[in-house]
């Protein structure tokens, strides 16, 4: 359905393993598909990191424990396996 965003508020999401801030990543859903938020030079510590969606802005997403308060596409997310834990410190 036009508009509708891959990701949902409150899932799950891995940033890529191979997220590079001179590449360009677009989103593919919701109501400004094909759109580019751009990238910084130090998107790339957040490389393998596991983080919830919090919000849409912009046509894009916003996720949790985002210092720098980026604008997030689908292409800068990869699919989670089905098997794979996460778990949140108990320390």
């Amino acid at each position: 359905m036009e508009g509708e965003y891959l990701y949902k508020i409150g899932d799950l999401v891995k940033v890529r393993d191979d997220i590079n801030h001179s590449k360009k990543y677009y989103m593919r859903s919701g109501p400004r598909a094909g759109c580019e938020p751009g990238t910084v030079y130090h998107i790339e510590k957040y490389k393998g990191s596991v983080h919830k969606i919090i919000s849409y802005e912009r046509g894009c997403y916003k996720i949790d424990n985002d210092i720098d308060h980026l604008y997030w596409s689908d292409e800068m997310f990869e699919p989670m396996s089905v098997n794979e834990c996460i778990c949140d410190s108990l320390l």
